[in-house]
């Protein structure tokens, strides 16, 4: 009698789990589009297409970076306008500077998080984010990232990107 009830539970339960992961959040057209153009900006800065990167980007004197990591000295830093930023920019997508890790690193996103606005012209778009060593697996670095993203002759464009490294742990002293 137990195992008939069991089977009974089993069965009745079957439906509602398969349901349930049936249920998972997918993204919209509209969201899948933003995600595209982040995904884009990254891979263009780090195989140095300046074309490509460019066209991620609202390139007007609102655009906006704000950006920690512990490895500068500053700790933060902040541009404001296009222009100041792009004669920043231009400078990391010289062809003959030596590649980092960070330039073969797989990008994993999760936790995204994306709002549109109901005149579906502006949306903003949080995440945390990966790094990933393809050849080890090991994290080369972990990111809050944000960006504000505006929609432009129907693409979606960067209006400002903020991210937010977090620091490695040291490891311990082999002796």
């Amino acid at each position: 009698m137990k195992i008939a009830k069991a089977f009974l539970l089993l069965v009745f339960l079957c439906p509602i789990i398969s349901q349930a992961q049936a249920e998972q959040p997918k993204l919209s057209e509209e969201e899948a589009a933003i995600m595209s153009v982040i995904t884009e900006q990254t891979r263009a800065y780090f195989e140095r297409d300046y074309e490509a990167w460019l066209n991620a980007h609202v390139t007007t004197d609102y655009y906006t970076e704000h950006k920690y990591w512990n490895g500068w000295s500053e700790k933060v830093r902040t541009t404001r306008g296009w222009t100041a930023h792009e004669a920043k920019a231009k400078k990391r997508f010289d062809p003959t500077k030596p590649k980092s890790k960070w330039n073969e690193a797989q990008y994993i996103r999760s936790d995204v998080n994306i709002r549109i606005s109901k005149s579906g012209d502006m949306a903003w778009a949080a995440y945390a984010q990966k790094a990933v060593d393809p050849e080890t697996g090991d994290i080369v670095g972990e990111s809050y990232e944000t960006r504000v993203m505006e929609k432009h002759d129907g693409q979606w464009k960067i209006a400002y990107l903020g991210y937010h490294y977090l620091p490695k742990e040291n490891p311990p002293a082999h002796n």
